[in-house]
C-alpha cells in the first residue's frame, strides 16, 4: 500500500510568500505599463484631418468650390443663349431606325415638313387651274411653245432650276391629257387633289446609292376629277404620280409687297421656304 504525502502548508507562512511577490523591489514597475503608455501617448496623438496636407487641400476648397460654381453658371448661360437664337439641334430624318440632327438656323438644313409643305403646295399650284385670277379677272395664261399654260402652273415653276423647268415644259407639250381644265373647249373645270405617297427621304446618289447631303426625295400622287355639265358631281379623269428631287438653296430676303394677291402670296411662301426641285419624273404605275 502506497501513501501518499500530504505537505501541510502554513497559512501564515503562504502569506508572507504572497506578500513577498507583490511586494518587489519598488524600483521595479511592471512591465504592462509600458505598453498601457504607449496607447496613451497614441490615443492624444492628432488626427489624420490635421495633416499638413489635408490642411492645404481645405485650404483650396472654397477656390474649386468658386471655380465650379462660375463654370456651372456659364454652362447655364451657355444653354439659355443656344435657347434663344435656336441653336438646339432638332431631329430633321430618320432612316432605318437612326436618327440624323441638324441645326435649325443651318442655312442648307431643312425638315421633312417643311419639304412636305413645299411640295403640296407645289402640286395644288401646278395641277389646279382657277379660271379666275385673285383679281377677278380671266386667267388668259402664258404661250409656252405651242400651248398655253396657266399663271398658277407659271409661278410654281420658279420652284424648279432652270433646265428642270425647260423639262417641264416639254412634258406638258407632249400630253394633252394634262391641257389646264379652264382651257378646255368644253368649259369643264379639272380639279387635282394631290397628296403624298411617302413621306421626304433623302434623295439617293444614282451613281454610288449614298444620301446625297441635305437632299429630299418625295413621292406626289394626285387624281383630276372634272367638274362640268355632264358630270357636276365629278369625274375622275386622270392620275399621276411622280417622283420629285429637292435640294435646299439660300432663302430669299426679299420683302413681300403689301398689295400681294392671294397667288403672289402663295408663289413667294414657295420661295420662302429655301427649296428649289432639281430633279422630276413621271412614275408609271399599272
Amino acid at each position: 500500500m502506497t501513501l501518499k504525502t500530504i505537505k501541510s502548508v502554513n497559512p501564515q507562512q503562504e502569506g508572507i510568500d504572497r506578500d513577498s511577490d507583490l511586494s518587489d523591489s519598488p524600483d521595479q514597475e511592471p512591465e504592462d505599463l509600458d505598453s498601457l503608455e504607449g496607447l496613451g501617448e497614441e490615443d492624444a496623438s492628432p488626427g489624420w484631418w490635421s495633416s499638413p496636407s489635408v490642411l492645404a487641400l481645405l485650404k483650396l476648397l472654397p477656390l474649386g468650390l468658386s471655380t465650379f460654381t462660375l463654370l456651372y453658371l456659364f454652362y447655364l448661360g451657355g444653354q439659355l443663349a443656344s435657347i434663344r437664337t435656336g441653336h438646339n439641334r432638332v431631329l430633321v430624318q430618320t432612316i432605318h431606325g437612326r436618327s440624323i440632327q441638324a441645326e435649325p438656323v443651318d442655312t442648307y438644313v431643312r425638315t421633312p415638313v417643311t419639304v412636305e409643305e413645299t411640295v403640296k403646295l407645289w402640286g395644288d399650284l401646278t395641277f389646279n387651274w382657277v379660271p379666275k385670277l385673285p383679281n377677278g379677272e380671266k386667267d388668259q395664261g402664258k404661250r409656252i411653245g405651242s400651248k398655253v399654260f396657266p399663271l398658277r402652273l407659271i409661278y410654281a415653276s420658279t420652284l424648279m432650276t432652270h433646265d428642270t423647268r425647260q423639262l417641264w415644259y416639254q412634258m406638258f407639250q407632249a400630253r394633252d391629257d394634262l391641257l389646264p381644265g379652264n382651257f378646255l373647249a368644253s368649259g369643264a373645270t379639272r380639279v387635282y387633289y394631290p397628296k403624298l405617297q411617302t413621306m421626304p427621304r433623302l434623295a439617293l446618289d444614282p451613281r454610288t446609292g449614298k444620301p446625297i447631303n441635305n437632299s429630299f426625295e418625295v413621292e406626289l400622287y394626285g387624281e383630276w376629277v372634272e367638274y362640268g355639265p355632264s358630270s357636276p358631281q365629278g369625274k375622275l379623269v386622270d392620275k399621276a404620280a411622280f417622283l420629285l428631287r429637292l435640294r435646299p438653296v439660300v432663302k430669299t430676303e426679299e420683302p413681300l409687297s403689301d398689295d400681294a394677291d392671294s397667288l403672289q402670296r402663295a408663289a413667294y411662301e414657295l420661295r420662302a421656304n429655301g427649296l428649289e426641285i432639281y430633279d422630276i419624273e413621271r412614275i408609271k404605275r399599272k
